[in-house]
């Protein structure tokens, strides 16, 4: 090898020296370059050479090609050698994270809520969460302050219910209370002291957690009251599961909200980011929910209760990427997570995300060579072609990227005429379901 080496810096050496005058040859990164042809504009240059000095400047670039090719050989056959010998040294997985508490914390957290993914019983969505962001966290969250909060909340609903003569039965009557919960204002008499219950109010400050993690927490919408579209349906879904009445969880493109049922049974949709009830089609509305995304369930489908544990195992896998980075691990909780819901939409963009990363992560210990070279490598072209596959699954089952501004536009829409119409509407006619009428 290093002989091979000192032949090509030799051979590049006397080329050089040869053509002083004329454009250099490049040396080679691994990439798609070719060597850069020292003949460039040979008609405007031969107009300058005396008709005696033709056939020998002719002479010296048939030489210099073939310098050139032969230069090109030994490059490529170096290139060649350097992916052999560089297989048996490289990594097809990331390094494995598991000296660090933190990552102990995570590793009991998957298994508890593998055993209840495993359990025939109904799962608890309260604990799910709080064994989430506890292990973000590393065990640092407090349960029973946690459970206080929610049972206050509770407690809150079960007396808006009897004050209306409502059954807890009725789980249309718990959901429009819970309604109310999450957007109006309550006047709480207790004892002869009076207080107040403030609406849920959107966190507009890096509501999707970039900088901070702990922002799409449910313990800091309790601590803060206030949250955005991935803690706000988890919080009324927590409620909903424990008094009984049904609700769930549905996705739309880089968002979740709240279905739940009526008295007939129909599914209604409620928007927690503004408190509205809204119709599939002002869901629709985004412009981005394709016939097929509909048709495979990725958006717009109640989340049945195995599923929704299944989401909260893919949030654990999306905090543990973004404490820790990828490994083994973090494809261990996707997998389960396709296991329980194989069209989950952002499970599969995860991990469409993991092999594009891993892929580029072997490509770097080859020195950026290009896909023609990795070629040679079946280890390395078996994660391309996963990472492929992932983004094409992806592309066939409908899903369609949302541009932040397309977003933010949709989500106002709600608050336009129209939807205050249809918002005031729906909401009339649920109570009037509630009452009877």
């Amino acid at each position: 090898m290093y002989k091979l080496v000192a032949q090509i810096i030799l051979l590049i050496f006397s080329l050089k020296v040869y053509s002083q005058n004329r454009t250099a040859i490049k040396q080679f990164p691994l990439s798609n370059t070719t060597i850069e042809n020292p003949a460039i504009n040979i008609q405007n240059k031969n107009k300058s050479i005396p008709s005696n000095g033709i056939q020998h400047y002719e002479e010296d670039l048939r030489k210099e090609r073939q310098r050139q090719r032969e230069t090109q050989e030994i490059i490529s056959e170096a290139k060649k050698t350097n992916i052999n010998q560089n297989r048996n040294r490289i990594k097809y997985e990331f390094p494995v994270n598991d000296s660090s508490f933190g990552i102990t914390c995570y590793k009991k957290a998957y298994q508890e809520l593998v055993t209840m993914l495993n359990n025939t019983q109904k799962p608890s969505l309260k604990r799910a969460v709080f064994i989430v962001e506890n292990a973000y966290a590393e065990n640092n969250l407090n349960y029973n302050q946690y459970s206080t909060q929610l049972n206050e909340l509770l407690a809150l609903c079960e007396k808006q219910l009897k004050l209306k003569k409502l059954s807890k039965e009725n789980t249309l009557a718990v959901n429009m209370t819970l309604h109310q919960l999450f957007s109006d204002t309550i006047l709480i008499t207790q004892k002869s002291e009076n207080k107040t219950h403030y609406p849920f109010s959107y966190d507009f400050e890096d509501y999707m957690g970039r900088n901070d993690w702990t922002k799409m927490f449910v313990t800091k919408l309790l601590n803060t009251r206030s949250g955005q579209c991935h803690s706000l349906p988890l919080l009324y879904c927590i409620l909903s599961d424990e008094l009984k009445s049904g609700a769930t969880i549905a996705y739309s493109p880089q968002h979740t909200y709240v279905k739940f049922k009526d008295d007939k049974g129909r599914l209604c949709n409620l928007e927690l980011t503004n408190g509205k009830i809204t119709s599939d089609a002002w869901i629709l509305g985004s412009g981005y929910i394709k016939s097929e995304a509909i048709k495979n369930n990725i958006y717009m489908q109640a989340l049945t209760s195995k599923q929704l544990i299944a989401s909260c195992l893919f949030d654990l896998a999306q905090g543990y990427t973004i404490k820790y980075g990828f490994d083994k691990f973090s494809l261990e909780c996707l997998n389960k997570v396709l296991e329980f819901h194989p069209n989950n939409i952002n499970a599969l963009m995860c991990k469409a995300d993991y092999y594009t990363t891993l892929f580029n992560y072997v490509a770097q210990q080859y020195g950026r060579p290009t896909l023609a070279q990795l070629q040679k490598d079946p280890k390395a072209i078996q994660i391309y072609t996963k990472r492929n596959q992932l983004y094409e699954k992806l592309d066939n089952i409908g899903y369609s990227e949302m541009p932040a501004e397309a977003y933010q536009n949709w989500l106002s829409s709600v608050n336009d005429e129209k939807g205050k119409r249809e918002h005031q509407q729906k909401t009339t006619e649920l109570l009037n379901e509630i009452n009877g009428k």
